[in-house]
């Protein structure tokens, strides 16, 4: 199947110390769907039990891995791989920022590189936020989100990806732990 131009990537880490996060964008939603125990199994991967979430604790790169899971997918889609390493350093920065009572965090991996940094915070919507945007850390966004009424109007990765003008994908700070703790 033919893959699109690489777009310029968000840096990779020096070095594999503790394995290889691997985070897939939009997978199992909007059509893209794709069996995850199938895929992990295929290429070697613990599945973390979040869609398009795994870990890779052998010595592959960053760039075999993309290239390998891109290879096994039967649509195009944002394969983002950081190092063990730079997760657990971005997590470290981003636990000591202060959560509101009543908020949840979420972390969002970049695709790639934005063409300029916005000024932080980003909220939405205006006024009472849902959703807030407080630090960027390399690859990494953190996220607040809030429940202000019945019906949910934001969603953290739709904010950053509009705000950031890039492809990302987000998970809750339970399932960054759950990486963390796989990685060892």
């Amino acid at each position: 199947m033919p893959r699109s131009a690489e777009k310029k990537k968000a840096p990779a880490a020096r070095g594999a110390t503790g394995g290889h996060a691997i985070f897939l964008r939009a997978v199992n939603v909007g059509g893209n769907t794709v069996k995850v125990k199938a895929l992990a199994d295929a290429l070697e991967l613990v599945n973390i039990q979040a869609a398009g979430t795994f870990v890779c604790k052998d010595g592959r790169s960053a760039a075999a891995l993309a290239r390998a899971v891109r290879n096994v997918l039967p649509f195009e889609t944002d394969v983002i791989v950081c190092t063990g390493a730079d997760l657990r350093a971005a997590v470290a920065t981003l636990a000591k920022l202060p959560v509101p009572a009543g908020t949840k965090r979420f972390v969002t991996l970049l695709a790639s590189v934005p063409a300029a940094p916005p000024t932080l915070p980003i909220e939405r919507p205006d006024g009472p936020w849902e959703v807030r945007v407080t630090k960027i850390e390399g690859p990494f966004v953190l996220s607040l989100d809030r429940k202000l009424g019945e019906r949910r109007r934001f969603y953290p990765n739709e904010v950053v990806e509009r705000a950031l003008g890039v492809g990302a994908t987000t998970r809750g700070w339970d399932t960054i732990t759950k990486v963390l703790e796989r990685l060892g």
